[in-house]
């Protein structure tokens, strides 16, 4: 008889543990494990939907086994009980019976007939309890789905509408955004649902869309073919601050995996010179792809934001879109929530001026240096810049903005400043 273990049910239950392990070791985010650890990619669509849904949920989730168990739950129950209350609470494609079943066979296999008898337990336990009960129970900052350090800092700026507000856009499920690239037809548009993202000024240079049909739009070739870049519409807003006329030197610093040096390349219209660096190597494999799919013929290099080997003095255009707290983001990326903590800040912020100080250094008299994040936090933003300005008295602020989640678009900040 087949083992739990090895049906399409244990193997998304087996690379959900995974994805959780490594996301709880630190070891990887949410967003990495999909693109570089998931051992069977044939799964990828049921495991994502498992696990960003678990993140969606992550407080009322954590506190229905916290407030269950009548004794503390090890990690590695704990990351097989999260995902199995995900499936029976939220998600139609197994049945709350036939996702305990599993779950109980499945840790048989793995765990030994005594804590499955704990997990079968807890989780009848829980899905008797319900949902609602649950949701009783939650303290203002679960009720939301927010950390209490996001809670805490954000209370501390906006109101509790303006916070209950983002929430809901982080909790809630975005249609895949895209962008075009080149023409299309009315047809070819109606045919994935694509409707045109209207109301952000700094679209005037792209055309961007979002469509409620993804498995119709990923089953035509357009992303293959460079025809489309999968990406938010706030990511446009940096590529499209500095002056471009097309004869400019220009270097992404933190390039990977190439969606802002690909709106770089098409504002050069093939002429001048575009560098695409980053530290990574592995994510500079994806830069390279996208660069090979669209037709851009400009130079990849793998380099550190901080270590540049370029020279000084040497760029007009300078863009770092640095590493940050991602709290713009939480939509795309809710994992990352649960990473959030003063201290991850600090440090985030401490590598975030170290590359805006080496990426000044290579902006020539007269050039531009654009810095942006996906983040809301001001010492990630206005007050990193003006530490940034205090400190380099030849760079003046052009324009600065940050951009609220909404409906059609994710969080960010993005800054454009000129070198006298």
């Amino acid at each position: 008889m087949a083992k739990a273990a090895d049906s399409t049910a244990g193997r998304i239950l087996r690379s959900a543990e995974k994805g959780l392990e490594l996301w709880c070791a630190d070891s990887a985010s949410l967003d990495d494990y999909l693109d570089f650890y998931l051992e069977d990619p044939a799964l990828r669509r049921s495991v994502s939907s498992l696990l960003f849904t678990y993140f969606r949920n992550k407080a009322l989730i954590d506190h229905a086994i916290d407030c269950t168990a009548e004794r503390s739950v090890k990690p590695r129950y704990r990351r097989l009980l999260s995902a199995v209350i995900t499936q029976g609470w939220f998600q139609t494609g197994i049945k709350m019976e036939s996702a305990v079943n599993i779950a109980v066979s499945y840790a048989t296999e793995k765990y030994g007939k005594s804590p499955a008898g704990f997990i079968n337990a807890l989780l009848r336990a829980v899905f008797q309890n319900g949902i609602e009960a649950v949701r009783a129970k939650l303290s203002p900052a679960e009720k939301l789905n927010l950390s209490s350090a996001v809670y805490s800092r954000w209370r501390s700026r906006w109101s509790e509408a303006e916070i209950a507000a983002a929430a809901l856009q982080m909790h809630t499920q975005p249609l895949i955004a895209f962008r075009t690239c080149g023409a299309f037809s009315r047809e070819e548009l109606e045919s994935v649902s694509a409707v045109p993202i209207e109301g952000l000024p700094w679209l005037d240079q792209w055309h961007f869309y979002e469509s409620a049909q993804p498995g119709a739009l990923f089953r035509t070739d357009w992303l293959e073919k460079g025809r489309i870049y999968i990406q938010d519409p706030t990511t446009a807003f940096a590529p499209s601050l500095p002056e471009i006329n097309g004869g400019e030197r220009i270097v992404d610093l933190c390039a990977a995996p190439g969606g802002k040096s690909l709106m770089l390349a098409e504002r050069l219209g093939g002429c001048g010179e575009l560098i695409a660096a980053d530290k990574s190597e592995r994510r500079q494999r994806l830069t390279a792809d996208n660069f090979k799919r669209h037709g851009i013929n400009y130079k990849i290099v793998t380099a550190s934001a901080t270590e540049s080997p370029f020279e000084q003095s040497s760029f007009d255009i300078v863009l770092i879109d640095v590493p940050c707290s991602n709290t713009g983001v939480f939509r795309r990326r809710p994992d990352a929530l649960w990473r959030f903590s003063d201290q991850s800040l600090a440090d985030v912020v401490k590598v975030q001026k170290a590359i805006f100080d080496s990426a000044a250094t290579l902006v020539k008299p007269g050039g531009q240096l654009v810095y942006s994040t996906c983040s809301l936090e001001l010492e990630e933003n206005e007050q990193q810049v003006a530490s940034f300005v205090a400190g380099h008295q030849d760079f003046k602020l052009k324009k600065q903005q940050l951009i609220m989640p909404s409906g059609k678009n994710d969080g960010g900040f993005a800054v454009l400043l000129a070198r006298a």
